[in-house]
């Protein structure tokens, strides 16, 4: 279908440009989940603007629809077997790669798609040298070139080749100015390597572009980890302005986020007015504090930058050096941890 394929086509460069809400409004009245269905490439694009807004659960139960109903269709399958990896079905992804490992069956017009999916399965299991390998033939089989820069730049930044990552960020800005996962990764990069102020000075100019969830997310962390409270609380309210379409857990996260950010500099007022909305977290830490008859009391401790999964070691140092005991992060998780902390421990 000739309509659905401009309309695709449309959206998809849309959120490329970390355009969500454009995105959203691009679609015609009365568009809905019959429409949806009517054709596999808009119905991929759809799935990928769920989750844009956080419907994750949305984007699966189409995506299952769209299987049903397009057993044949390789950019269907794609995306199911990504669903299959986020769900945990890890037998079905593992026996999906060993069904595709030489692309047997997949027309030539379509060998993107599978090596940039079972790139991104490679890579959240940590397989650095597959993940690499099908990264290339994606490259190769015609992949756009501003996916495989993003591509590229999560690899490096998974193997914690932080420096490398920002040399090709700071290229590819060059390349690709309206490529929002670039300008996200630039800025987060300059943060991991300390260099905060040009960071927060990345993060505020690429919010000022791109309307993208997670940019801004890592935009209002960084201002709280800085100790800029006050600056954070703006970045968050602004969040839930310029996001009406985002999804239950997405405005949950900024309600707790909100409600533990405003308790950290004693506007309990802010918080008691955020916390209902975040859950049952930000209601115990909000009754915690109402019990508690003394202000808030921030301690200095140290900022610590951790590594892939170094949660624990990195908060073990930031502790230490606050009672002047400098230590490497890494060094504490070599001694307790392998390849670091899950999340689960």
């Amino acid at each position: 279908m000739v309509a659905a394929s401009i309309l695709a086509d449309e959206i998809r460069s849309l959120l490329d440009q970390g355009q969500t809400e454009a995105a959203r409004r691009a679609l015609p009245e009365g568009f809905g989940r019959s429409e949806a269905l009517a054709d596999p490439e808009i119905g991929a694009v759809i799935v990928r603007l769920l989750r844009s807004f956080g419907y994750n659960g949305c984007a699966e139960r189409l995506t299952s629809a769209l299987r049903a109903k397009f057993p044949d269709s390789r950019l269907v399958e794609s995306r199911w077997i990504r669903d299959q990896l986020g769900i945990g079905r890890y037998d079905e992804v593992v026996r999906w790669l060993q069904s595709t490992r030489d692309g047997e069956g997949w027309p030539e017009s379509e060998l993107d798609e599978l090596w940039s999916t079972r790139f991104d399965l490679h890579l959240t299991f940590r397989d650095f040298f597959k993940a690499e390998r099908a990264l290339d033939r994606a490259e190769a089989a015609g992949a756009p070139a501003h996916q495989i820069v993003g591509d590229r730049l999560a690899l490096l930044c998974a193997q914690d080749e932080y420096a490398s990552a920002l040399e090709l960020a700071e290229s590819a800005l060059e390349r690709f100015p309206d490529y929002s996962r670039v300008a996200h990764f630039h800025a987060w990069l300059l943060f991991q390597l300390n260099r905060e102020q040009e960071a927060l000075e990345a993060f505020a100019a690429a919010g000022e572009r791109f309307d993208v969830f997670g940019l801004w997310a890592a935009y209002a962390t960084a201002l709280g980890d800085t100790h800029r409270e006050a600056d954070a609380v703006q970045a968050l309210e602004r969040m839930l302005e310029q996001n009406p379409s985002c999804g239950r857990r997405q405005r949950r996260w900024i309600h707790v986020q909100l409600a533990v950010t405003a308790a950290r500099i004693g506007d309990l007022d802010r918080a008691r007015e955020h916390a209902p909305h975040g859950g049952e977290y930000a209601a115990k830490m909000l009754e915690s504090l109402e019990r508690y008859d003394r202000p808030v009391q921030r301690l200095e401790v140290p900022f610590q930058i951790q590594s892939h999964l170094t949660c624990a070691p990195a908060s073990a140092a930031a502790i230490l050096g606050y009672f002047d005991q400098e230590i490497d992060h890494s060094e504490i998780a070599a001694q307790i941890t392998y390849d670091g902390t899950h999340d689960s421990d």
